[in-house]
């Protein structure tokens, strides 16, 4: 499950993570889940993967992974986040460690989206920073697959810079122990 706020690229992020598990042999779905379309709300998208033809078409109850896409969300949810953490791993975009769940990863995504000035109406873009994230902690897919996906959704400089920050997170992305 992707936790984030509208205009962090929850969204576009797990669909293109779809493309990249179908290129990686495997069935998959992306599901969001929002409310009002504004940016700033908070957002919450699933994805369904496996490695047989997926049948049912409904919200997942029980996520295995859960991304956040910034920390203020931990902080915004209070209380609510506390029904999240029975999920067995998380990835937290943070530039401090946080041990949250039972397995925590942590990358600072937005540093990465600054330093590659992925940023959009002045919000840094952290999704597919996220999704090289994603690639090291689960090994589902390979990065060249996510960089072949991302091909469908980006061109030119704005492709390299997000298969950039792929790269970096993957690399910076740590278990906080």
């Amino acid at each position: 499950m992707f936790l984030s706020r509208g205009g962090q690229g929850a969204v576009t992020s797990s669909r293109i993570l779809a493309v990249t598990l179908v290129r990686e042999g495997l069935y998959a779905q992306a599901i969001p889940e929002f409310g009002a379309e504004r940016r700033g709300a908070v957002v919450r998208t699933y994805i369904r993967a496996s490695p047989e033809p997926i049948k049912t078409h409904e919200m997942i109850r029980e996520p295995n992974l859960l991304v956040i896409f910034s920390r203020g969300i931990i902080d915004y949810l209070g209380e609510g986040i506390k029904e999240l953490t029975n999920i067995p791993e998380s990835i937290v975009n943070t530039q401090s460690p946080i041990k949250f769940w039972r397995k925590t990863y942590v990358v600072n995504a937005t540093e990465i989206a600054l330093k590659l000035n992925l940023v959009i109406a002045g919000w840094p873009v952290v999704s597919t920073a996220l999704l090289g994230s994603i690639s090291r902690v689960t090994g589902l897919y390979k990065l060249s697959s996510l960089e072949e996906a991302m091909k469908e959704f980006f061109k030119g400089s704005v492709l390299e810079k997000n298969i950039e920050a792929a790269r970096l997170a993957y690399e910076l992305t740590r278990e906080v122990i």
